[in-house]
């Protein structure tokens, strides 16, 4: 009788819980309308730029597997003997998008190895049938190459990333086929 009971509850909770993932992405914005006043990039991730506010955004498709993931520095930071200078190539990684909700998870996809998985979490502002949008600027605009926690550690001062003096560098952004 227990296990009958505790087998009907799983069940609702997983009724309602694909229920409410129904109902948030039907109140999201199909990518065609979305994108109407964006500027389109081609690539392996389509990107869409506002062409005011560099806003970017990313188009992710729902087939999308692995593939990898690689930082760098655009420009040093002033002093050769600290060792960030400009085209220095920073962690490659192996990652893939996974989809909860109106969250899509970038996450390592080797995830025995490493404490946590996740690298970021980015909000799903789009979608159709074949792929959905997420909001990418917040995660162009953090210190995914860890320069701040690094100048710490040699002495240099505590640096971090000032959201409202941080931007897309538009020229220097690309989605490569």
């Amino acid at each position: 009788m227990r296990r009958t009971a505790l087998n009907a509850l799983v069940a609702l909770s997983a009724y309602l819980s694909v229920a409410a993932l129904a109902e948030e992405s039907a109140s999201l914005a199909s990518i065609e309308d979305f994108a109407a006043d964006l500027e389109r990039t081609p690539g392996f991730f389509d990107l869409l730029m506002h062409p005011v506010t560099a806003e970017t955004f990313l188009v992710v498709p729902r087939a999308q597997g692995e593939f990898i993931f690689q930082t760098s520095l655009p420009r040093g930071v002033g002093s050769n003997d600290l060792g960030f200078d400009r085209g220095r190539l920073e962690d490659t990684r192996l990652v893939r998008f996974e989809r909860v909700g109106r969250r899509a998870l970038e996450r390592r996809a080797v995830e025995e190895a490493f404490a946590s998985s996740v690298l970021t979490g980015l909000e799903v502002v789009a979608e159709n049938s074949e792929a959905y949008v997420v909001a990418y600027t917040p995660f162009l605009t953090t210190d995914v190459t860890r320069i701040g926690p690094a100048l710490d550690a040699m002495g240099e001062g505590t640096f971090k990333v000032d959201a409202d003096r941080s931007a897309v560098w538009p020229t220097n952004t690309r989605s490569f086929p």
